[in-house]
């Protein structure tokens, strides 16, 4: 992919920037321009590459997203941190052969539209089927991301079957979350939800399903503990304490059938990962995942994930409001 010039930064500026509120700057990693969305309440940056958003500050605040230092894309745009865009599958639930969490977040998306208000700065992206695309999903749709930075982080991905025939899905929104420290952090919501490990597969070498929920946790969940669990929250919604960095994240879907929770270990971090950087991580992640719980899409049909990620001080303090 080519590297942005600053003409193509400048065109989009002219048509949707607005000053101190939505810039486009060079990405040096990805070849695609950055999107920069601001207002009172914080800011975050999103690639038009993957459509991936790559950070999030709310005012007063540590950021919430956790980056690699190096964010040099690698193959299909595979590399870890901010919020990647698994579509139209998510995992190892596409066509057989394919790579894992679809090919949304390697291509480049453009920009459909951009808005301000007093409460809310938003960026609408869209990305519609191509020869190639086609020659890994033989289908045409139009996916669009929608990003706004109000009192929370929101991100919905809208898909939508532009074709004659319908098509079967699965997706997910992948968010790293930063943290202080995994010792200390601690995942709350899961308390009576029912769960599968969801590691690579079963000791037979199956996938799991959703008859594998059988188990209901328990308590907190401990993130200094090597995860990849699924769990079916009934309201979409839970929470990362973290003392170290004195708030609490709360992470609200809609449209997802699962929330995932991947703590990943030393081993785990790879490509543009180091081993040092699982003590900061945690991924909760909004899903549709298993093959026999995705969705179908009919001609003309259209399907919305949401999520919003709100951080707010432990201590009770509104910084973060001002």
């Amino acid at each position: 992919m080519k590297a942005p010039t600053n003409a193509d930064c400048e065109a989009l500026n002219r048509r949707f920037g607005a000053p101190e509120r939505i810039v486009f700057r060079p990405s040096p990693d990805t070849g695609a321009p950055v999107a920069v969305l601001a207002n009172k309440y914080g800011a975050c940056e999103i690639d038009l590459f993957g459509a991936r958003v790559l950070s999030y500050r709310p005012t007063g605040q540590q950021p919430v997203l956790f980056l690699p230092k190096n964010m040099k894309t690698e193959r299909m745009g595979w590399g870890h941190g901010g919020i990647p865009v698994c579509w139209p599958w998510f995992g190892r639930s596409g066509l057989p052969g394919s790579a894992g969490h679809g090919f949304a977040r390697g291509q480049t998306f453009e920009v459909r539209a951009s808005e301000y208000s007093e409460d809310a700065t938003e960026i609408t992206l869209g990305l519609t089927a191509t020869d190639e695309t086609r020659k890994v999903w033989p289908y045409d749709f139009d996916l669009e991301v929608k990003v706004s930075v109000s009192m929370s982080l929101n991100v919905t991905l809208k898909s939508k079957n532009t074709g004659k025939e319908k098509f079967w899905c699965t997706e997910g929104l992948h968010p790293y979350f930063r943290l202080s420290g995994t010792q200390t952090a601690k995942g709350r919501g899961q308390d009576g939800a029912k769960f599968c490990d969801a590691r690579p597969a079963k000791p037979d070498g199956s996938l799991y399903n959703v008859n594998d929920f059988v188990e209901s946790w328990k308590g907190d969940l401990s993130i200094d503990t090597d995860y990849d669990h699924v769990f079916s929250l009934k309201d979409g919604e839970c929470a990362i304490f973290d003392p170290g960095l004195n708030r609490t994240i709360v992470v609200r879907a809609r449209g997802s059938k699962k929330i995932v929770v991947w703590c990943p270990t030393p081993a785990d971090c790879k490509g543009n990962l180091v081993p040092e950087d699982a003590k900061h991580i945690v991924c909760v992640e909004p899903a549709t995942l298993f093959r026999d719980e995705g969705y179908w899409l009919e001609p003309g049909a259209t399907h919305e994930l949401r999520m919003a990620i709100q951080s707010d001080p432990n201590d009770g303090s509104v910084h973060a409001r001002n």
